[in-house]
């Protein structure tokens, strides 16, 4: 069992030292989003106008800005890297069923960065931005979006045969899988968080879903060097 552990311990910090360069790449870009927002009216101005959306057609909005950022644009890039190493084309019901998760993921997420707000408070002070980092990715994360994700992923990738999913997880269980998932995760979401939680509250799902995008582009490349043989998938939050 300990073993195990460490096995699944190295392929998880393997995954974030592979991530290291487009992770802080994202990082600067979320930072000089966030500076930019203080800093500069039309920017905050375009970004709150955007936020404002958010806010009038909540959950809708949250929904379908995630489905697509999520969902519609990594399954296009997706789409051309299979074409480049032969993979077949993923079935349309396959395809629906991803939107309709991260559908379900912008839900959630929006309901959650409410929730959080509820408790800890909206303001821009140091500890309240730790305490809702601390819940999301110590609590949030790994109780809910890594089985959240791994799962129904791996359902997916098992053409929705539960008898394919429980042989694919003897081969290989869920901690084997989730760990390296679990540790890319925090390389890239708990500064990424940090800054999100430095929004307001309307933009903070915006936020999330331009770096959503880009780290699903690195998800992307790293499916792509063979990081994933058996199609299951690492992915955030």
């Amino acid at each position: 069992m300990q073993s195990y552990f460490k096995e699944a311990l190295s392929m998880g910090v393997a995954a974030a030292k592979k991530n290291a360069v487009p992770a802080v790449t994202l990082q600067v870009l979320a930072l000089s989003l966030i500076i930019g927002y203080y800093n500069i009216e039309g920017l905050r101005d375009a970004l709150d106008a955007i936020g404002d959306l958010n806010t009038h057609y909540s959950p809708w909005f949250a929904i379908a800005m995630t489905m697509v950022f999520g969902g519609v644009i990594p399954l296009i890039i997706e789409s051309f890297q299979r074409k480049k190493v032969s993979i077949p084309q993923r079935s349309y019901l396959a395809v629906f069923f991803t939107l309709i998760v991260w559908a379900a993921d912008g839900y959630v997420v929006s309901w959650f960065y409410d929730l959080q707000a509820s408790i800890f408070g909206n303001d821009k002070k140091l500890i309240t931005i730790v305490k809702k980092v601390l819940v999301d990715q110590f609590v949030f994360v790994p109780v809910f979006i890594v089985p959240f994700f791994t799962f129904l992923l791996l359902w997916r990738d098992c053409h929705f045969s539960f008898k394919v999913m429980r042989a694919r997880l003897r081969e290989k269980g869920f901690i084997a899988r989730g760990m390296p998932l679990m540790i890319s995760n925090w390389a890239v979401w708990i500064p990424a968080a940090s800054i999100i939680y430095a929004f307001p509250l309307p933009l903070q799902l915006i936020l999330m879903n331009f770096i959503l995008v880009f780290w699903s582009l690195i998800i992307t490349l790293f499916v792509e060097g063979g990081a994933q043989p058996d199609g299951v998938p690492i992915m955030e939050r």
